[in-house]
């Protein structure tokens, strides 16, 4: 049986380096800054480098490099961009049975806006990752200890049904849903998603779903240490993570390194702490194991260069400092 089947987007991704936007702060913007371009410029771009990326295809390269039997439920289209991705995840050791190649659409392709500092922001055309239904799902073949639900494209009737099913087949469940499945609200998403072993947020997406303003981290990790039930995992970019395993909060900040490109950052945390409750059930070696390996994946260009390629050493986790309240 499979350790875990991963269901999310897959795409072809550009990264664009060096891009000289200016930063403004902006309390317009949901993180807080804006990003501008001279509006009718050419800009010269030195340096791009073409990837794979996409959440469920992240994720199921760090499970299946940290010693997980992995496959991976995604959508594609019939074109290089989609070829590149299925050789991709065979040489990574995944199943890759389970990939639809969608002939009439595009393999989803995002351009990676990348500041000098590592910062960036991305555009996305979803192509065949926006068209994640039920029909792509091979509902008799599902078999696995675990799911990892990334992005479905919005689809929140296809979330709940997978949910359910899980649950029915005695399957655990992380979710780190999107962004457009998280515009449902709080409402109808909480209970889906209390239906789940463990629940990944940033603190952005946290805020958003709690109703909770930005900058009142507390209020934050209070909602959701109130309303959810599973194990809920709160990142903050370059600051504190945080763990809710109610009535304990954990917290552990990144290690300090030298950052090349954050994308792929979150897909690398989400995944190593789920892969770390799979191992050892242990929220500290979990925590540990996440930060490792996103602070591994930001100091290489692409979202899967810089994934673990083995478990860390117990000497080397215990470089990465938690503290529970």
């Amino acid at each position: 049986m499979l350790d875990i089947i991963t269901i999310g987007s897959a795409t072809r991704d550009v990264f664009l380096e060096n891009v000289p936007f200016t930063i403004e702060k902006s309390k317009k913007s949901p993180t807080g800054y804006f990003a501008s371009l001279p509006l009718g410029s050419k800009i010269e771009i030195k340096k791009m480098l073409f990837e794979t990326g996409g959440g469920g295809t992240n994720t199921a390269v760090t499970f299946s490099r940290l010693g997980l039997n992995t496959a991976t439920v995604a959508a594609v289209g019939d074109d290089p961009g989609g070829k590149e991705i299925v050789a991709r995840l065979k040489k990574e050791g995944i199943n890759t049975n389970f990939i639809t190649i969608n002939k009439g659409s595009l393999t989803g392709y995002s351009v990676i806006l990348l500041t000098p500092k590592g910062q960036r922001t991305i555009l996305v055309h979803r192509g065949a990752s926006g068209l994640m239904n039920d029909e792509i799902i091979p509902w008799k073949k599902l078999r696995a200890k675990w799911l990892y639900i990334s992005s479905l494209g919005g689809n929140v009737e296809l979330l709940k049904k997978l949910v359910n099913y899980a649950r029915r087949n005695e399957i655990k469940i992380a979710v780190n849903p999107g962004a457009l499945e998280l515009k449902a609200g709080f409402r109808k998403l909480r209970p889906i998603l209390n239906k789940a072993e463990i629940l990944l947020l940033n603190r952005e997406e946290a805020a958003g779903l709690s109703g909770q303003r930005l900058e009142n981290l507390p209020a934050i990790l209070n909602f959701f240490k109130a309303k959810f039930e599973p194990i809920t995992i709160i990142t903050d970019g370059a600051r504190d993570a945080f763990v809710i395993d109610s009535p304990h909060t954990y917290r552990t900040r990144p290690l300090d390194v030298k950052i090349v490109n954050t994308t792929g950052a979150g897909d690398a945390f989400g995944s190593a702490f789920t892969a770390g409750i799979i191992l050892k059930n242990d929220i500290g070696y979990a925590l540990r194991l996440a930060i490792f390996n996103s602070t591994s994946v930001i100091t290489a260009m692409g979202a899967k260069k810089g994934l673990l390629a083995k478990r860390p050493t117990a000497a080397e986790l215990n470089k990465v400092k938690v503290t529970i309240k």
